[in-house]
C-alpha cells in the first residue's frame, strides 16, 4: 500500500529486504 510508503511495503513483503529491491519494484509505486 503506497499510503504507507514503501519502508512499509518492503517490510510486508519480505522482513530480510535487500537493497537489490528496486530489481522488483512495483510499477504502480
Amino acid at each position: 500500500d503506497a499510503r504507507e510508503g514503501p519502508m512499509a511495503f518492503l517490510e510486508r513483503r519480505d522482513p530480510h529486504w535487500s537493497l537489490s529491491v528496486t530489481e522488483d519494484w512495483p510499477a504502480d509505486l
